[in-house]
């Protein structure tokens, strides 16, 4: 729905009550301009909604896997990393050892695994929290 499909829906939804105040034009007015304010809300509040949905949309695209699947890891080390919220190379490589070993389902064999794959790519964990 467009905003001025929006702004022609909530007029017509107060012509009833600008019917019953045919005969007092201070009503009238004042119910015209509060449907024109409620209206005017209502578009705000859809296009909040349009960024806040398109900012979530980004938010999810950006948790893509791929650069984690780049890395040719075991699916038990990805399932780990990602429920770990663990999604991209750079997430992964700012980890410390003790960062992953936190993880659910995370153990040494993981740990081993993910650190001979990064040497393989000339790349390492954190080696200590700042």
């Amino acid at each position: 729905m467009t905003n001025e499909e929006l702004l022609e829906h909530v007029a017509l939804l107060m012509l009833p009550e600008l019917y019953r105040n045919r005969n007092d034009d201070t009503s009238t007015m004042s119910t015209a301009r509060a449907a024109y304010l409620i209206a005017d809300c209502m578009v705000v509040c859809r296009t909040q909604m349009l960024e806040h949905w398109a900012t979530e949309a980004a938010l999810i695209l950006a948790r893509d896997t791929s650069d984690l699947a780049e890395l040719k890891l075991t699916g038990r080390t990805i399932a780990s990393l990602l429920n770990g919220d663990v999604f991209t190379i750079s997430q992964l490589v700012s980890c410390t050892e003790n960062d992953l070993l936190k993880l659910p389902n995370f153990g040494h064999k993981s740990l081993n695994e993910v650190k001979q794959v990064l040497a393989e790519q000339g790349m390492s964990l954190k080696t200590r929290r700042d």
